[in-house]
C-alpha cells in the first residue's frame, strides 16, 4: 500500500486469511465457486476498506471525481459481494424441479429415505449394486467425479489425494 500508515492489521488479519481460507475451501471442496466465496466475501470488504484508506492517503480532498470513481467502484465491489454470496447460499434451496418429480425413495446405501427424480435412483442404485459386487475386498479404491459417497459403501481405502472433484486426465490424476 502506498498510504504513509498502511492498516497492516486489516490486511493481515482478514485479507490474508480470507483469500487463504477461499483457497483451502476451494482445494477442499467439491463446490467449486460456492466454497471460495465465503472466504472472499471477507477479502472483498477488507480490499474496499484499504482501497478507500489508500485513496484518502493519495489523493486530495478536492479530487472529487476520483472520490466518486474510488465510491462506486467499492460500492459495486460489495454489493457483488453481498450479492454473489448471498445467491450461493440461497441457490441450492431454489430447486428448478417440481417436488412430484421427486417421486422415488432411496431404499438403500448412503442416500438411503432420500426422494429423487426416478433416472437419479436408478443411476443410484446401479452405482451402489456395482460397488457392494467388486469393490470388498482389501487395498485401495480410486473414485472420479462419479459418486463421492461410494467410498462409504465399500471396506476399501481412499487410494486418492482426496475423496472430492478428482478426474483423470490423459496424463493421470488432477484434482480440480
Amino acid at each position: 500500500m502506498l498510504s504513509e500508515k498502511p492498516d497492516k492489521v486489516l490486511f493481515g488479519c482478514v485479507c490474508l486469511p480470507g483469500f487463504a481460507y477461499s483457497l483451502m475451501a476451494y482445494l477442499a471442496s467439491n463446490t467449486g465457486f460456492r466454497a471460495i466465496s465465503t472466504g472472499l466475501a471477507a477479502y472483498v470488504v477488507a480490499s474496499c476498506c484499504l482501497g478507500w484508506d489508500g485513496m484518502r492517503a493519495l489523493a486530495p480532498s478536492e479530487s472529487k471525481g476520483l472520490r466518486r470513481a474510488v465510491t462506486g467502484a467499492a460500492a459495486v465491489s460489495l454489493a457483488l459481494a453481498v450479492g454473489v454470496t448471498g445467491f450461493m447460499r440461497m441457490e441450492p434451496l431454489i430447486r428448478p424441479d417440481v417436488p412430484t418429480k421427486r417421486s422415488v425413495r432411496i431404499a438403500q446405501g448412503p442416500a438411503e429415505g432420500l426422494r429423487v427424480p426416478p433416472e437419479e435412483a436408478n443411476r443410484h442404485q446401479a452405482v451402489y449394486a456395482t460397488f457392494r459386487q467388486y469393490a470388498m475386498g482389501p487395498g485401495n479404491l480410486i473414485i472420479t467425479r462419479l459418486a463421492p459417497w461410494a467410498y462409504m459403501v465399500s471396506p476399501m481405502r481412499c487410494g486418492a489425494p482426496t475423496t472430492w472433484r478428482l478426474r483423470l486426465t490423459r496424463t493421470g490424476c488432477a484434482n480440480t
